[in-house]
């Protein structure tokens, strides 16, 4: 994901024990899932979200599990093993050149690891109340030596300011020359004054061609450490997850785009948690995205 797009599960709030933080991972783009918005936090450059039942899209080679479109229609959960980082950057088309203004819909959630590992109880319920709310943020696409590239700490910024309040972000470290990482620090407007450092890393993309131009779709997957900062009792331990985002775009005309995305939470690989499930992710939700162009480069 050079970050396109990534979806980040930050910490999900409960006061108790003189604002004692209980972190539990959640990634949600709808922002409010019958819960109050604060309390549910995603951070999602997004590079990376979608539109499921692409409208006339033609993509090469044929549809499995394994391919970026297979990945968003069809319910397979099993953690994808051809991860690569086979090219610098995930490189877009020219028509997603531009700034956007986006409406993220939630259209399902899902627990194929089983809903205890969810989160606490009432957790996957409280979810589903989502479905069907939309959430609304700016996204850029820019230029970068001749390609076009998400604009990752703006859209980090924007959707963080959407989700956890306008003065949630403290700072965005983006490392121009490795696209790969990035480092963001939180303050969540529910957090009680308890800030978090957000280090996201990417560990493969992939890319798919369309076969008549107006299709795009791309797929990676990261791994998120989110550590807060604070002492003595009120300090957790960090959440580390890996989190696969597959997103499919269709252009619709020069000033509208749709997309599609299916976005997987799993324990990272060689956590004992992840053999117990034996892979599956524990959190799976599906976005329905629209794109209405501000202005272009």
């Amino acid at each position: 994901m050079a970050w396109i797009g990534f979806c980040a599960p930050l910490p999900d709030w409960k006061q108790k024990n003189l604002r004692r933080a209980s972190v539990v991972a959640r990634c949600s783009i709808s922002g409010d899932d019958g819960l109050d918005r604060n309390r549910r936090f995603l951070l999602r450059s997004t590079g990376l979200l979608p539109f499921l039942a692409l409208p006339g899209g033609s993509f090469a080679g044929e549809i499995t599990e394994q391919t970026i479109v297979g990945k968003i229609e069809t319910e397979g959960w099993s953690r994808t093993n051809n991860y690569r980082l086979n090219s610098e950057d995930v490189f877009y088309p020219e028509w997603m050149a531009g700034i956007w203004s986006s409406a993220s819909m939630l259209t399902g959630v899902e627990s194929p690891a089983g809903e205890t590992v969810f989160g606490p109880p009432g957790s996957l319920d409280n979810a589903r109340k989502g479905i069907g709310n939309s959430i609304k943020y700016d996204v850029r696409f820019r230029r970068k030596a001749g390609n076009i590239v998400s604009d990752r700490p703006y859209n980090v910024t924007q959707i963080s300011r959407a989700i956890m309040g306008k003065d949630s972000v403290l700072s965005v470290v983006d490392n121009y020359a490795n696209v790969n990482r990035l480092r963001l620090e939180l303050l969540p407007s529910a957090s009680g004054g308890i800030s978090f450092i957000v280090d996201i890393r990417v560990l493969g993309r992939q890319v798919e061609p369309s076969l008549d131009g107006k299709s795009f779709c791309c797929s990676e997957l990261i791994n998120q450490t989110v550590t807060p900062v604070a002492d003595g009792p009120s300090r957790s331990a960090p959440l580390v997850k890996d989190v696969e985002t597959a997103t499919c775009y269709r252009y619709i005309s020069d000033d509208h785009l749709v997309a599609s995305m299916k976005n997987s939470v799993f324990f990272p690989r060689g956590d004992p948690k992840s053999n117990a499930v034996q892979g599956r992710p524990i959190d799976v939700r599906t976005y329905q995205i629209e794109y209405n162009k501000i202005r272009g480069l």
